[in-house]
């Protein structure tokens, strides 16, 4: 091969050779940089099963996105004289593997645990996206001169929500300093680092690559390997029965904390391991500072370490609890009314340990069950579980996966009610150890069992979070008998309204409402206390309150989950710094206003949301991470057809939302809180440069790109009203208009904006040379917005909001600047809608984001060439029925590709009791 080019890659060296082919630097010529290239051996082309292999190697490796994860270029099949080559570029990495660093005496402490760092780091990451390595081992860990770190080969990865099938391949135990290699067989992995679970055959998750992990640090610490026999079987058999000699037999300079992270990682049962990567990261990064600064050494008995370590000598159940406190949840409680407490006066325990999304845990009323929400099944769809606080498995309540969110008990914990997408969306009743779940209401979230039982709470509108979740048209609440019946709306005077909570006497809701006919220019929005009965309503001045102690209440619109009858408390989650806390402020149900100080309850680290209130001062509630980035999806927008996988182009905790694309798919524009506050940026996709629009102490949202790229129109909420602007990147952002809501798209000369606003909303041009508007498109009775141009700006999409959450994707032909009669509009889709449509540069196809599925896809549409009219069915684009998702976080379609702002989750639920709170 050498010399030889494939591609525009040109062979100039071999690196080494694996079991899946011969690895070789290269020059691309394109880019002029080195790389590595895979090349798999052309005497196993024609195993289709050792070819799938190697392509799944580089779709998992290419979805990780992470400095200690080898970079995947290209994956591709060079034809020439001699026949097909399949191959994979990547990034090359100039070093060493970490068995040849570590050598057969190991490392320094200080150096194993920089390394051990990092690939705890890695495998997080790969982990948290569904990934499970199943081959780490030291040949596959790659060590540059400055000491950084590389996994390779995730030829044998699996996402973790896919059914294992047949094995494919068993490995090879070398003699001593040989690097283990992999051989054909039944068995995936390398013997000598396989967990027990691997071994066996049975069905793996992350915990797996925990174990291999171990196995890993054991050797590089002790220059052993963990697990040794003469034969392959012997190997197998020590795994499975025998532990790995003592470190004060072989190591006895390995500090006690250390060993004790080893031997937890190194569980036979995967239960009695770290459940979570993060959770040993933490633990070594903790050891690694210790250890830089010198506050420990080498051998030191566990009595002289610091008190903090000494924790890690407990049962292994409150090991697990204190790992994660270990990672930054910090505790520091106070009791409700009663001023500050100490982490003595509340006990924390973990729930679950899974490792995808559990969440919206519901306590019932004696706190001794959980309910909740996981993607813990094999299949990774959001079902509803229940299981005992004191321990146990859990009990799985639905098996249908349509998205089975937010639980709540009856009064007697006799049966859990439920919002679920089946059959277009509505909210469930189901017994509480399983049976058939029944439909109580149609639409509807976060259903709430009255006090008596006799009533449920709901909500209807469109889900979303901020302000722009509660303007004019976006939530209703309404109140229906448990035994059914019709529903009847609480609060008609109210513009919009959601997120309901009972009061401790059944005849009041606390909900977040908004009175003003002008969305965003009215200080209306807060906590309401509304009657049941009569509808009559009174602010209770919460958000003012919030305000005072520091909070954004307005920009984050935090919600009330549960109202404490014995101190008259209610306890919400708002964000705090970077980070999500849970609070509590006093509320007089007489008065109907807030009362006494805003009390923390939390100071956690990470987001920490969902509570939920039991008798006794029990507290369940989500500690997790959301994750908000820009994907894209390489698209054939004319023909309707995927041309590649979708790809994370933003990775970092900042959040992201509202893509917008410029007309050749080059740019893509943002808004993000990466700097502080939330503003406008612009990305490269070419060289990945971020560069910010125009920085402002302002919240800046909605971001609409011009053609080229050069110029974005965004709103901005400052002093109390939305104001449009635009500007270039880095320019001097020029206003439009003012009270205006928000631009959506740009004329193709760009000399005009399509704009909503107004009550009900309706689409007006503005020509940006005058900044005067005309309207375009209303409705007397319904809202009108997102307006769209087609290529040849002849005619515009956009959507009726028929419902609170559903809207009606339309089109109407235009002629310049003035109004379009309703009688010239067609319907495109029928009420499923509640997001923008966007149009394919043919103006043939108009693609759109909608749930008739039971989750929020990417649909397209095809229209007629000469009517306009519908085409044919619908057809999907893109699914998201993963842990992964869509939720109106803003999307754009342009040049080649779709780009989204999709939503990552990941979380599991603890619990706390608090004296004196009951």
């Amino acid at each position: 091969m050498i010399g030889q080019t494939l591609g525009h890659y040109r062979i100039e060296s071999k690196l080494g050779e694996g079991g899946m082919g011969v690895v070789y630097k290269a020059h691309d010529t394109h880019l002029d940089r080195p790389v590595a290239i895979k090349v798999l051996a052309a005497e196993t082309v024609a195993n289709a099963e050792r070819k799938r292999r190697f392509v799944q190697e580089a779709k998992a490796a290419s979805a990780l996105n992470h400095p200690n994860i080898i970079h995947i270029y290209d994956i591709d099949t060079a034809v020439s004289e001699q026949g097909a080559t399949d191959f994979i570029a990547m990034e090359f990495v100039p070093g060493a593997t970490l068995d040849r660093v570590a050598g057969r005496k190991g490392l320094a402490l200080g150096a194993a645990l920089k390394y051990a760092v990092q690939i705890a780091d890695g495998l997080a990451a790969a982990h948290a996206a569904g990934i499970v390595h199943r081959d780490i081992k030291p040949a596959n860990i790659m060590v540059t001169e400055p000491g950084h770190v590389k996994l390779l080969d995730f030829g044998l990865a699996k996402l973790t929500e896919v059914e294992e099938g047949d094995s494919f391949a068993t490995t090879l135990t070398g003699g001593p300093g040989e690097a283990p290699r992999t051989e054909e067989g039944t068995i995936v992995g390398t013997v000598a680092y396989m967990s027990p679970e691997q071994a066996e055959g049975k069905k793996i998750d992350a915990r797996s690559d925990i174990f291999s992990f171990g196995s890993v640090l054991y050797e590089i610490v002790t220059g052993a390997r963990a697990f040794q026999g003469e034969t392959k079987i012997s190997t197998l058999s020590a795994i499975l029965h025998k532990e790995p000699k003592p470190f004060s037999a072989i190591a006895p300079a390995v500090p006690r904390e250390l060993e004790r992270i080893i031997t937890h990682c190194l569980r036979k049962d995967p239960a009695r391991r770290f459940q979570h990567m993060d959770d040993v990261k933490t633990l070594l990064e903790e050891l690694k500072e210790e250890s830089d600064s010198g506050t420990i050494a080498a051998g030191l008995p566990a009595a002289a370490a610091p008190a903090r370590r000494r924790w890690l000598t407990v049962a292994a159940p409150i090991l697990v609890a204190l790992t994660a406190l270990a990672a930054g949840l910090a505790w520091w409680f106070l009791r409700g009314g009663r001023g500050a407490g100490t982490p003595s006066e509340a006990a924390v325990i973990r729930l679950t340990s899974d490792a995808g999304l559990t969440t919206d845990p519901a306590l019932s009323p004696d706190g001794k069950l959980v309910a909740y929400t996981s993607d813990r099944s094999l299949d990774g769809q959001q079902d509803l579980y229940i299981k005992q606080v004191a321990g146990g498995q859990p009990i799985r309540l639905t098996s249908d996966g349509a998205g089975n969110r937010t639980p709540d008990f009856s009064p007697d914990g006799s049966k859990i009610v439920f919002r679920s997408n089946r059959e277009n969306g509505g909210i469930y009743e189901i017994p509480a150890f399983g049976g058939e779940a029944q439909l109580v209401a149609r639409d509807g979230f976060n259903p709430k069992f009255s006090p008596d039982g006799t009533q449920l709470a709901y909500w209807v509108g469109a889900k979303g979070t901020g302000v722009a979740a509660a303007v004019p048209g976006s939530g209703t609440v309404w109140v229906v008998p448990a035994a059914g019946g019709p529903p009847q709306r609480v609060g008609p005077n109210f513009t919009a309204a959601r997120d309901p909570i009972w009061s401790p006497d059944g005849k009041h809701l606390l909900l977040i409402g908004y009175t003003s006919a002008k969305a965003y220019e009215s200080a209306s929005l807060d906590w309401w206390l509304a009657a049941t009965s009569s509808g009559d309503a009174v602010k209770t001045g919460a958000y003012e309150a919030l305000a005072k102690a520091g909070l954004k209440p307005f920009s984050s619109t935090p919600r009330p989950a549960c109202w404490l009858a014995a101190t008259n408390t209610v306890v919400f989650s708002a964000p705090s710094g970077d980070a999500n806390n849970l609070f509590e402020i006093g509320l007089s149900p007489a008065a109907g206003r807030v009362s006494g100080a805003l009390q923390r309850l939390t100071t956690g680290a990470g987001n920490e949301t969902a509570p939920s209130c039991a008798a006794g001062g029990a507290l369940a509630f989500t500690m997790g991470e959301t994750r908000r980035d820009v994907w894209s999806l390489p698209f054939d927008l004319d023909r309707g057809t995927p041309k590649g996988a979708l790809e994370r182009i933003t990775q970092s905790p900042a959040n992201r939302e509202h893509a917008s694309l410029s007309k050749d798919g080059r740019y893509v524009a943002f808004a993000s809180n990466q700097a502080g506050q939330i503003n406008i940026w612009v990305r490269d996709l070419a060289t990945g440069k971020e560069s910010s629009v125009a920085a402002s102490s302002f919240a800046q949202r909605y971001p609409v790109m011009n053609a080229s790229g050069g110029r974005i129109a965004f709103s901005v909420y400052e002093n109390a009203k939305r104001v449009v602007y635009v500007s270039a990147a880095g320019g001097v952002p020029e206003k439009l208009c003012e009270g205006c809501l928000r631009a959506t798209d740009w004329s193709r000369d760009e000399k005009t904006l399509l704009m909503f606003g107004g009550n009900p909303y309706q689409i007006n041009v503005l020509e940006l040379a005058s900044h005067q508007q005309t309207p375009l498109l209303r409705d007397p009775k319904h809202h009108v917005l997102y307006g769209r141009f087609s290529p040849d700006n002849h005619w515009v999409s956009f959507t009726i909001r028929t419902e609170p959450n559903r809207g009606v994707m339309a089109i109407a032909p235009v002629d310049g600047p003035k109004p379009v009669p309703e009688s010239a509009w067609i319907t495109v889709t029928p009420s499923e809608v509640n997001d923008w449509a966007d149009w394919s540069p043919d103006g043939k196809t108009l693609y759109f984001p909608s749930s008739r599925d039971g989750h929020s896809c990417l649909w397209g549409q095809r229209l007629d060439a000469s009517s306009h009219r519908p085409a044919g069915e619908a057809f999907a684009v893109q699914h998201f029925h993963g842990r992964v998702s869509y939720q109106q976080g803003g999307w754009s379609a342009a040049g080649s590709r779709i780009a989204m702002v999709l939503v990552e989750e990941t979380g599991n639920i603890w619990m706390m009791s608090r004296s004196g709170a009951h």
